[in-house]
């Protein structure tokens, strides 16, 4: 098989395999003491195949093949420095210096034949003088690998913070990352990543952290311990993850904790600048816990004035010398308070005073309000996170995929159709607009006069046509996340977010705990209404076939026992015995003429017919009152 090659272009320039000695400018002070110059051989261009390993390489059980970032180097630009070999009794070149260089270039240009593309040759250095002289090259090989220091990871994170502050266009920088083995978004994140202190760089560093992973890191770096303990649980359970789903690079619970931990330091930062606000204006930070009604501590909406008036911070600034305030953890807000209402005869509101002779258990009421302070802050860092899948989602980029899924164009057909309520609220809030574009990736149009008519022409014009359902997708994703996945919706969750919940997890979205138990609750409520709708319709079941079976047990009745005009029937006395008249006979009379005929009294016997045969209806006759 013909192999198409590839030359180096400055040794092409001079000849096809140069043998030309390298060009060195002698040392005086040397050529002065020792007599003679420094030999460092020819430098020549040779095929990395043609080449053998030299039997006192140094280098043999450790670090023998090359890491990824050489290979990624020599795939990009080939070896660039020269390596080090001398003649064999075979005749070959043998390495004694570059092992590494020498594989890295091996693999790449085995890589290159299975693609058609052109082998590379790598610089040689040959030694000719060494030939034989084996212990000189094996001081050589030695003095390679015992002083080459491998760079600090300050040394490469400064490195590279110094590439991304040099005016230069993205494609070059993107070539300079391949070159160094790295992704462009590395390099761009080694400039945050810088700001973390040598000691930590080094430990993440060196577990294997990537710059964009470090880059988080000092993002969050204030939070100190319970940023790293995050990051590297959330690292771990991503890993694990990736393996169960056979090599997928998913992050999601890397980018949960990183919406939690930014949440959380924006709350620290907050609270401090609040803080030192408080404490310049002189006012004291108390703590207060919402939970204990028996608090001194109370806010001034618990508060009325004498007259019965609400309480303001004026006021009571004025009057009263217990005037404070405390930071609303859940909200992040300063709530101005009296410290010592009832020492200070204050009056509660007439709502706050009837709260007062209620026992309640103060641990379980503080464990409440524990437990929605965490909730809402999950929540919240999962809707942060989930924005980030979606905004993933929404803009695939080219290795993406080129069109929505069945299940995203139901979502549209359902926020579009007119059916939800949602959608519509959405369309109606004044700040939708940046709700939309922070998923487009763009920025928000001003909604200042004069507005933009057609705020996101450019993208539809950028998308294309087929980029079209996904910024339909955006719109909808917008109005609902905005609409029907805020605060408070992880204690009492609709269908629609459990079922938009689903529909991430399915596009690839990792779900966080908040998010699950979302989905647990409405499928455990559901799984709740479908056993009570089972048992209303067993029980209306067995309702219908009772009244079926008296029904018929009724009917068995009616066929069993004949009335007194029935053939064979027989009046009975309650005791069995048959019936007898009133002149105390036992046999029945027999009158063969109908009542209207008259006998003995025919008024007597249209009445006894009427008596014992009620079923039988009586048509009115003409009574004689003389007879």
């Amino acid at each position: 098989m013909s192999v198409t090659t590839i030359e180096n272009p400055a040794a092409e320039a001079a000849q096809e395999i140069t043998t030309e000695p390298l060009a060195t400018a002698p040392d005086p002070a040397a050529e002065a003491e020792e007599g003679l110059t420094h030999a460092i051989g020819e430098l020549e261009w040779h095929y990395p195949e043609d080449l053998v390993l030299d039997e006192y390489n140094h280098r043999k059980q450790i670090d023998t093949e090359p890491d990824a970032d050489l290979k990624a180097s020599v795939r990009e630009i080939g070896v660039q420095e020269p390596v080090g070999a001398r003649p064999q009794e075979n005749g070959k070149l043998g390495i004694f210096k570059g092992q590494r260089r020498w594989k890295a270039q091996l693999a790449a240009n085995k890589a290159a034949v299975q693609k058609k593309k052109p082998r590379r040759k790598i610089p040689v250095l040959v030694r000719r003088d060494l030939t034989g002289v084996d212990d000189d090259t094996l001081v050589l090989s030695m003095m390679e690998n015992m002083q080459r220091a491998q760079a600090s990871r300050r040394d490469v994170t400064d490195g590279l913070t110094q590439l991304t502050l040099m005016d230069i266009a993205p494609g070059a920088l993107a070539t300079h990352a391949r070159r160094l083995g790295y992704k462009p978004a590395e390099v761009k994140a080694a400039q945050q990543a810088a700001q973390l202190d040598t000691e930590t760089l080094d430990k993440f560093g060196t577990a294997g952290w990537d710059f964009v992973e470090l880059a988080d890191l000092a993002e969050v770096k204030e939070l100190g311990s319970d940023a790293e303990w995050t990051l590297s649980d959330a690292r771990r359970k991503d890993a694990a993850a990736n393996r169960q789903t056979k090599g997928a690079k998913s992050r999601g619970h890397w980018e949960q904790a990183m919406a939690r931990l930014r949440l959380d330091l924006a709350e620290k930062l907050k609270v401090a600048e609040l803080r030192a606000e408080l404490e310049a204006a002189g006012v004291p930070v108390v703590r207060y816990a919402r939970w204990d009604k028996a608090s001194m501590v109370r806010p001034l909406s618990h508060l009325v004035t004498p007259a019965g008036k609400k309480m303001t911070p004026k006021a009571h600034a004025d009057l009263c010398p217990d005037h404070a305030a405390f930071i609303d953890g859940d909200k992040v807000r300063v709530v101005y308070a009296c410290r010592n209402w009832s020492g200070n005869g204050h009056s509660l509101t007439p709502e706050r005073a009837a709260e007062l002779p209620v026992p309640e258990d103060k641990e379980a009421a503080k464990a409440h309000a524990r437990r929605v302070r965490a909730g809402n802050k999950a929540w919240r860092a999962a809707r942060d996170a989930r924005r980030t899948f979606l905004i993933r989602l929404i803009n695939p980029g080219k290795g993406g995929p080129k069109e929505i899924s069945d299940a995203a164009w139901s979502w549209i057909m359902l926020g579009t159709a007119g059916a939800t309520r949602w959608f519509g609220r959405y369309y109606g809030s004044s700040r939708r607009l940046e709700e939309l574009a922070a998923l487009l990736k763009t920025d928000a149009p001003k909604t200042a006069y004069p507005r933009n008519e057609d705020p996101f022409a450019h993208v539809v014009k950028r998308r294309g046509r087929p980029g079209r359902p996904f910024v339909l997708l955006a719109q909808v994703a917008a109005a609902f996340e905005r609409e029907e996945m805020h605060d408070g919706v992880w204690q009492k969750p609709g269908n629609e977010a459990a079922d938009w919940l689903e529909f991430l997890a399915r596009e690839g979205h990792r779900l966080s705990e908040s998010e699950q138990e979302v989905i647990d609750l409405v499928k455990a409520r559901r799984a709740e209404a479908a056993e009570k709708a089972k048992q209303s319709d067993e029980a209306a079941q067995q309702e219908l076939e009772e009244a079926l079976d008296s029904a018929a047990a009724e009917s068995e009745e009616d066929q069993e026992g004949g009335g007194p005009n029935e053939e064979g029937g027989e009046p009975e006395a309650e005791n069995g015995a048959p019936e007898v008249d009133e002149t105390g006979s036992d046999e029945p009379e027999e009158s063969e003429q109908s009542p209207a005929e008259g006998g003995a009294d025919g008024s007597d016997a249209t009445e006894a017919t009427a008596e014992e045969n009620p079923a039988v209806p009586v048509e009115p006759v003409a009574v004689s009152l003389a007879a």
